[in-house]
């Protein structure tokens, strides 16, 4: 299970690096955000049975690409919107 802070498209997308922090902290060390992102997203298709919490989403189409790219686990989304889903 992984926690994103989703109150923005800048936060769902660095969401993934912490998760490459927390599962490759040796490499992640002299990796940029984007090459984090990256190594989460792929670890990810590669090992079924995770979860993702995005929390506070504001527009559920910051989350089109994640829902499309990662099919073999769960997501999960909170958000205050009450419309738009």
């Amino acid at each position: 299970m992984w926690w994103i802070n989703a109150t923005s498209t800048e936060q769902i997308g660095t969401g993934p690096a912490g998760l490459a922090t927390r599962l490759c902290p040796q490499w992640t060390a002299t990796a940029c955000m984007r090459e984090r992102t990256a190594w989460a997203l792929l670890w990810l298709q590669w090992h079924p049975g995770w979860l993702l919490v995005y929390d506070a989403v504001e527009d559920p189409a910051d989350l089109r690409h994640y829902l499309g790219a990662l099919p073999n686990g769960h997501h999960l989304a909170t958000s205050r919107t009450a419309t738009g889903w």
